[in-house]
């Protein structure tokens, strides 16, 4: 047993790992979809209304509401809207998930395998390298699917019908109060997956599936239902249609075949490179024996067919992005972990195959660690060269204890996932941070909130439309045109609410003694006095006040 044969390194390595994960949160701006995410709660925050999520002061029907919530919570619980609060919902969601699992699993099969499924999920690399510093909504989402998932299997296994139903629904509505549609296809075929290979499809039709269906209903209905009554609400057709669009956007119903074969190969690559390193252990799947093994264990089994019935729709769905697939990677890791227990140990041409390509990984990344001190534009990083050579010498003693087989493929394999990760935070991010040019749109907002001398300030410009539509068939069932706000890049807004304190609304009716932001062409055409420039997103931008009463329209 792992846990059992080394307590103390394990110990010390989930204490590394937690301030591995928790150390760089505030040491870099809010970027990709963080500012966004940030300014929806904000605005919510800001007006008291926590109903009507709203951007730049307009409705905002991308997304419900749930994820904004939990952010509303964090900022009022640390009283600021720092970025490393941005992120916390991130790092807890995944944490959270991780040792949900480890006492799932170990309900169902052992120690090890609850231990190392759950540190597989942690430090697979797209994860543990990128998206765990991230302040996005796609961790937590893959927290509730999981939780989802996991329920129907638990009480499946214990004959507990209606705890089953009401739970996996509850978090279903969660889910879809998050990120919309995709969860109810993740409960459907779910259900139909276990309750069909179990021979049990009839409980489908009792009342404790109603049950859950009618919870189902009450929370995503209810939500809808406060909205449409609030005096502030936006257009709930255009809202749920929008929703669905998001996800159909991205399917098979608005793409060509060819789109779709080529994406059925595509998903797969995805996964494993999202799996790294852990994807290399796959290789221990290929045995005689292997099918066996998944038919013998009703858990083993469950992830199986989890995978299978669910990422068939993502194969369908050439819009899919690396982050939609999150959710899935705990469940590949109870497989891979299982079969490492079981077989992992053995001298048999899998293992042998695992063993030459970690050699190499391993001796790749100590090459790599020794050649970050050579790299020129690396010089600005403090301690450089001691932060490179300390971890190519680390990196080298495990090769050897490696080599002498004093260490597992496994810890090798940990250990390393953990050296790279303390090297992105100590190298990398230092390195991003004196080069990237957001820094200065950081800089750029505060001068502007200081020259306005704590009057808010507007957004100006010529709205962009859209036509949400909903179809079945050629046939229309919905439409409408819906206005938004001029494009202005998420990051400086969110960083100009936080430093004025209020939101930067839009206004089509320009007023004089006003402060506005826009594109810089939009003020000259105003005539209006530019009093600071800047450029953000690519484009030339400009703070400016009218300079004549007359009111300018876009």
């Amino acid at each position: 047993m792992l846990y059992a044969e080394h307590p103390m390194l394990v110990l010390g390595f989930l204490g590394v790992l937690l301030l591995a994960l928790f150390q760089p949160l505030d040491m870099r701006p809010l970027r990709v979809e963080e500012p966004r995410r940030s300014i929806v709660a904000m605005e919510m925050e800001y007006s008291g209304n926590y109903l009507v999520p709203k951007v730049n002061d307009m409705y905002y029907y991308n997304k419900p509401p749930l994820y904004n919530w939990v952010l509303v919570g964090c900022f009022k619980l640390f009283g600021s809207y720092d970025e490393w609060i941005v992120r916390l919902p991130t790092v807890f969601s995944l944490l959270f998930t991780a040792l949900l699992n480890f006492f799932f699993v170990r309900r169902y099969a052992n120690e090890q395998i609850a231990l190392l499924s759950s540190l597989f999920y942690v430090l697979s690399a797209d994860i543990l390298l990128f998206f765990s510093m991230l302040g996005e909504i796609d961790m937590f989402y893959s927290m509730l699917v999981y939780v989802q998932v996991v329920a129907i299997f638990h009480f499946f296994q214990r004959k507990q019908w209606l705890s089953l139903f009401l739970l996996s629904y509850a978090f279903t509505a969660l889910g879809v109060l998050t990120k919309g549609v995709p969860s109810l296809a993740f409960q459907a075929l779910t259900l139909l997956a276990i309750f069909s290979y179990n021979k049990q499809f009839w409980r489908l039709l009792w009342w404790q599936h109603l049950a859950g269906i009618l919870l189902l209903v009450a929370m995503v209905g209810g939500y809808f239902y406060a909205y449409a009554q609030s005096p502030h609400s936006g257009d709930v057709g255009v809202y749920l249609t929008k929703l669905f669009v998001e996800s159909s956007s991205r399917t098979g119903l608005e793409t060509g075949i060819g789109d779709i074969i080529a994406n059925c190969f595509r998903i797969p690559g995805i996964l494993l490179k999202l799996f790294l390193p852990w994807s290399f252990l796959f290789v221990l799947l290929f045995r005689k024996d292997g099918r066996q093994v998944f038919l013998e264990h009703p858990l083993l089994k469950f992830c199986f067919y989890f995978l299978v019935v669910n990422l068939l729709v993502y194969c369908f769905s050439p819009g899919t992005r690396e982050r939609y697939l999150y959710m899935f990677l705990p469940f590949m890791g109870i497989i891979v972990a299982w079969f490492y227990d079981r077989f992992g140990q053995e001298k048999s041409v899998q293992n042998k195959i695992i063993r030459t390509i970690v050699f190499g990984l391993l001796g790749i990344i100590t090459i790599a660690f020794v050649a970050l001190a050579f790299i020129p534009d690396l010089e600005a990083v403090p301690y450089l060269y001691l932060l490179s050579f300390m971890a190519a010498a680390v990196m080298a003693y495990l090769i050897l204890r490696y080599r002498q087989r004093h260490i597992s493929t496994v810890w090798a394999l940990l250990l390393t996932m953990l050296i790279l990760r303390l090297g992105v935070n100590c190298i990398l991010t230092p390195y991003q941070n004196s080069t990237t040019i957001k820094f200065r749109e950081i800089n750029d907002a505060q001068k502007m909130v200081e020259m306005t001398g704590g009057q808010p300030i507007y957004l100006a410009g010529g709205l962009w439309r859209e036509q949400p539509t909903f179809k079945l068939g050629e046939r229309i069932i919905f439409q409408k045109n819906v206005r938004y706000a001029t494009e202005f890049h998420f990051m400086m807004t969110y960083y100009i609410m936080r430093f004025q304190k209020e939101p930067v609304r839009y206004q089509t009716d320009l007023k004089e003694g006003l402060f506005y932001v826009g594109k810089k062409y939009f003020a000259l055409e105003q005539q209006a006095e530019i009093l600071y420039e800047f450029s953000t997103n690519g484009r030339d931008h400009c703070l400016f006040q009218l300079n004549s009463k007359q009111n300018k329209n876009e």
